[in-house]
């Protein structure tokens, strides 16, 4: 009976250092993931300021004759639309041409 008892008592030890190894992995886990979001969350603040800055530069290096031209365009094409989507249709169809010859 004794040895039963022994036994007994080595597969609790087992079974508890099973346990712990799961609680550590999965707290290992755990501080992953979070390392991964807070990664992330960086990546993406960065890219963010990235793209504004881009914009910013654009912006400051179109001429003020450029963005008025293109304010134009837009304008008139609020007003008129049936030209500007006449022109839409043109050019998407001399694209599509294009790309079946390159093939």
């Amino acid at each position: 009976m004794h040895l039963v008892s022994s036994d007994f008592e080595e597969q609790c030890v087992a079974m508890s250092g099973i346990e712990e190894a799961k609680d550590q992995a999965q707290e290992r886990i755990e501080e992953a993931k979070d390392q991964a979001q807070e990664r992330i969350s960086e990546l993406k603040d960065a890219a963010q300021e990235k793209k504004d800055e881009i914009l910013s530069k654009a912006k400051q290096a179109t001429p003020d004759s450029a963005q008025a031209g293109v304010q134009q365009v837009a304008s008139t094409a609020k007003r008129r639309p049936l030209p500007f989507a006449a022109a839409g249709i043109v050019a998407a169809v001399l694209l599509i041409g294009w790309l079946a010859r390159r093939r």
